[in-house]
């Protein structure tokens, strides 16, 4: 065999090799661990998104009113424009239904548009501090409980939630001398009050068992 024909025997087998599928099929296997790969890390973030919610502690405060209750309270609604109350309560029902940001945000558009005498425009303020509460944000929330509870236009029954919402605050905080005062001053306030009852720090113990 002549050095030509070597060359072109050479030649044709590199064009050979060039062209097997098994390097086509290295590709496709290394694009099939590239997927992979994605997948696992899409599903390591998920797993980090998921225990960042597991890892947070909801603190649940008790409902300050029982069923019974409220019913005694439903005759101050009347009084509100009917437009505002339907707003009021759609927002109260998203709080209930744990959609606390669009709770917080129709509350806060409500009583923009409110006058400083309206009783409404406190209420709105005592259900923004809830969102609060619900959401474990406590500080925040006793923020605007104390800005209630110093404002002398603030309705009686406003003040007397904002009390027991303090006062259990402190409960929270293992303050319960603290937490006592503001219970005595709902005492002071309204003897009769229907929020005595759940005017303490037995949440605590209910949640401890």
């Amino acid at each position: 065999m002549n050095k030509k024909a070597i060359l072109l025997f050479f030649a044709l087998s590199l064009i050979f090799i060039s062209c097997n599928p098994v390097r086509n099929s290295t590709i496709r296997f290394a694009t099939k661990d590239k997927k992979n790969n994605n997948e696992s890390e899409e599903n390591n973030l998920s797993l980090i998104r998921d225990n960042r919610f597991i890892d947070t502690t909801i603190i649940k405060l008790p409902d300050i009113v029982d069923k019974e209750s409220e019913s005694e309270d439903d005759t101050q609604n009347n009084t509100y424009n009917n437009e505002y109350n339907k707003i009021f309560k759609e927002a109260v029902s998203d709080l209930d239904n744990n959609n606390f940001e669009l709770a917080y945000q129709k509350l806060n558009n409500l009583k923009s548009t409110l006058s400083t005498n309206d009783s409404l425009y406190f209420e709105c303020d005592f259900y923004m501090a809830e969102c609060m509460v619900s959401q474990n944000k406590l500080n925040d929330a006793k923020k605007i409980f104390d800005l209630l509870e110093t404002n002398e236009n603030a309705p009686e029954v406003v003040l007397e939630k904002t009390l027991v919402r303090l006062g259990q605050i402190y409960c929270q905080k293992n303050d319960k001398k603290t937490a006592a005062s503001y219970f005595s001053k709902l005492e002071m306030l309204n003897p009769k009050s229907i929020y005595l009852k759940v005017a303490n720090c037995n949440f605590l113990d209910k949640r401890a068992k």
